[in-house]
């Protein structure tokens, strides 16, 4: 049986991949059930080189260097550490907790898995997703995990016949559908931790930045392109993952692996199950005029390179230090308000601080000087990122 991870960050298409996949009778993709091995491995990682990191805490940016140390080390890994039983009882708590609801069946039988490595652990973990929602005629299975795209490396030095699939959307339109959620758990998101994640996200999950032997072992989905034309797409998915006649899945009657029976589609703002074409640029309408500027001037390079038009290719970040458009931090989820990623917005200094980083971080890619190695490293992650995103710019700024 040939293993999948399908990662991108949230409200992204990540669920509307894993659904369609899953339509497939020899494919099996679960819904988002085992975040909580990924952090639990992270923050084993960072006990193991003595960095502090808190369990609640959201998931890192890794931006400016900020835990640096911390994602080199998980870059580099592979899932061979032997797995304290304390982080095994860690992990079936936390999906317990958390999960009981969309994952009732898989939560009754965490006791059966167990495993020396991490490795070990989590193919137990598949095994028995697999087992749980059918294992007869299955030649493909995984799962769908959000905020794991720094854990891509380490998986496939794991299992080196995984298959990865890497969603990415338009932060414009990520920001508007997570803008419009309701419910526990929501509420709005500051700019810059949008920003940095959907960089992050781009850069760490993008086949374009691996060699060529990792490369070939992601295919990257624009959820444009799946929404707009989701036949020609799936085939494309289906020969990545040797599934062959992807016509036997029907786009038009979606179910999930998952016993929550309140999907609506891909659209947040729809009802019924399908694909729709309407969220695709409907942030265009929801989103302000400050809002589109500034995330232009935050993420317009990434934007440009992966094919999306920006309105205000050269406005720089800085300008919307002061702007209308941030939240205020009583809107923010209350989740998200104890952490650092929210507490520039109640101090205007600090807000420009952050802002000042994200203008030097633009800065970097319009010199014509090659910038110190270990800049680029804390501001694009890698130099072949960096390179990337530094010629096609160039283009913008040619042409403005």
């Amino acid at each position: 049986m040939n293993q999948v991870l399908v990662l991108g960050m949230f409200r992204s298409g990540t669920t509307l991949v894993s659904r369609l996949l899953g339509g497939h009778p020899a494919c099996r993709i679960v819904s988002d059930p085992y975040l909580y091995f990924f952090k639990a491995y992270r923050d084993f990682l960072a006990s193991e080189i003595g960095f502090p990191v808190n369990p609640e805490a959201p998931t890192p940016h890794f931006a400016f260097g900020k835990q640096r140390q911390l994602l080199e080390v998980m870059e580099s890994a592979a899932l061979a550490e032997r797995m304290p039983a304390t982080l095994q009882q860690r992990i079936r708590r936390d999906i317990l907790r958390w999960k009981s609801r969309q994952h009732p069946q898989i939560c009754s039988r965490l006791g059966e898995v167990s495993g020396d490595t991490f490795r070990e652990f989590y193919q137990g973990l598949i095994e028995l997703a697999v087992d749980v929602y059918g294992a007869e005629g299955i030649t493909v299975a995984g799962t769908k995990v959000s905020w794991s795209e720094e854990f891509l490396p380490a998986m496939a030095r794991a299992f080196p016949d995984m298959k990865f699939v890497f969603v990415v959307r338009d932060l414009r339109a990520v920001v508007a559908s997570q803008e419009h959620q309701s419910g526990e758990g929501q509420g709005k998101r500051p700019l810059l931790f949008y920003a940095r994640h959907w960089r992050k996200s781009v850069s760490l999950g993008n086949p374009a930045w691996y060699s060529p032997e990792v490369a070939s072992r992601i295919q990257m989905v624009r959820y444009e392109d799946l929404v707009e034309q989701p036949r020609e797409e799936l085939e494309r998915l289906c020969g990545h993952l040797g599934l062959d006649q992807p016509q036997q899945i029907d786009i038009d009657n979606l179910t999930g692996l998952d016993e929550q029976e309140d999907w609506r589609g891909n659209s947040s703002f729809g009802a019924g199950q399908g694909v729709f074409t309407e969220s695709v640029d409907r942030w265009k309408n929801l989103l302000t005029r400050p809002q589109i500027a500034a995330i232009d001037a935050l993420a317009g390079p990434e934007l440009t390179a992966l094919g999306y038009e920006v309105e205000h290719p050269v406005s720089d970040p800085l300008d919307f230090a002061s702007a209308a458009c941030e939240p205020s931090f009583s809107e923010v989820a209350s989740w998200l308000q104890p952490f650092e990623d929210a507490a520039y917005l109640n101090d205007l200094e600090h807000r420009e601080e952050e802002y000042r980083e994200e203008s030097h971080r633009r800065s970097l890619l319009e010199e014509t000087m090659d910038p110190d190695p270990q800049e680029v490293r804390a501001c694009f992650f890698r130099p072949s990122v960096y390179e990337g995103l530094r010629e096609s710019w160039s283009g913008v700024l040619l042409g403005r």
